[in-house]
């Protein structure tokens, strides 16, 4: 049975999917993960071009709608890389209580800047 890579969310943040450390042929979708932020926010992670094994993990945030977007697109094709940057965006999207109590200095400043490559 395959583990999932543990991801750490804020309190009510909802997951649809997972990373895995062994990510294999099958799992080369675009609808790999997609996790809702309680801000309304959505952090979306996909495989493009689905089924090439020489694409991406993409990573998008969009408020609501899908044409909404609100952070530059973030490529990857290490799967850990990809985990850290769903993290990260989770961190700069979320309510500032969750930025400032559960994580460092350093990320709960991000909040205060401008969006930029995870």
């Amino acid at each position: 049975m395959r583990t999932p890579i543990p991801l750490h969310l804020p309190p009510g943040a909802e997951s649809y999917g997972n990373l895995y450390s062994d990510f294999a042929a099958d799992d080369r979708t675009q609808d790999v993960l997609a996790v809702n932020l309680p801000s309304g926010h959505t952090i979306d992670v996909g495989w493009y071009p689905e089924d090439d094994p020489d694409g991406s993990f993409v990573i998008r945030v969009f408020f609501g709608t899908w044409e909404d977007q609100r952070h530059d697109e973030f490529l990857t094709k290490d799967v850990n890389e990809a985990a850290e940057a769903v993290e990260r965006l989770a961190i700069l999207f979320s309510p500032a209580s969750f930025a400032t109590s559960a994580t460092t200095g350093d990320e709960a400043n991000m909040r205060n800047q401008e969006p930029v490559a995870v």
